[in-house]
């Protein structure tokens, strides 16, 4: 589900923005006929498209963007965890308190 009328008061002052950037004049700022356009747009397609733009705007970036020679990504914050198998869990909680190099000072 796409998020609600914040999102499209948002969206729609970023259009304003760019627009201002642009020279061009201002659209309205009234947020019903992006809301119920947006509405109408399948999940699945907003998810491709941006998937889509993301690659092109990758594949146009000049190679000096590059850090060492690589792409770097940008994420959001989220997390994943991932069960420890007990050999490993055993071995973390054996070290010392500061890291393994602690010990031997």
């Amino acid at each position: 589900m796409i998020a609600g009328r914040g999102c499209c008061v948002a969206a729609v002052a970023r259009v304003m923005v760019l627009l201002a950037a642009m020279g061009r004049p201002p659209c309205s700022s009234a947020t019903g006929a992006y809301c119920k356009a947006r509405a109408k747009l399948p999940e699945k397609f907003l998810q491709r498209l941006t998937y889509e733009v993301g690659t092109e705007l990758e594949d146009q970036a000049p190679a000096a963007w590059r850090w060492h020679n690589r792409r770097t990504l940008l994420l959001n914050g989220s997390e994943s965890t991932l069960p420890v198998p007990r050999r490993i869990n055993g071995a973390i909680r054996n070290l010392p308190p500061n890291g393994p190099d602690s010990a031997s000072r």
